[in-house]
């Protein structure tokens, strides 16, 4: 059974935008570029979330620019503990999702 993960338009656009406005990008596990593609991040760790590929000075959180998957949004604060507390290295994973504006779903009114 395939798994389908829903993002507010609204979330993902104001992501898109970032990375479309920025002038250096990254790659996840290469590093920062000047030529990397507008593009956004898929990241599994404290949930599972959206970011942009912009390299920023804020984090995510700190900016607000994450998009949490609907059902898949951060941990509770007694939830983040109990995660701190088992959390290993091995868990984040994180892929760059280029060709945005062939690759999102638009929903049908």
């Amino acid at each position: 059974m395939k798994a389908k993960l829903v993002f507010k338009g609204s979330e993902v656009r104001k992501l898109i935008d970032d990375s479309k406005q920025a002038t250096e990008r990254s790659i996840p596990y290469v590093g920062s570029r000047k030529n990397v593609p507008v593009g956004l991040l898929l990241v599994k760790d404290d949930g599972v979330y959206l970011i942009s590929n912009a390299v920023t000075k804020q984090t995510p959180s700190e900016s607000g620019l994450i998009a949490y998957a609907t059902g898949y949004g951060p941990p509770s604060k007694l939830d983040d503990q109990d995660a701190r507390a088992t959390k290993s290295a091995g868990r984040l994973a994180a892929m760059i999702l280029p060709r945005l504006s062939r690759s999102i779903h638009r929903p049908r009114n």
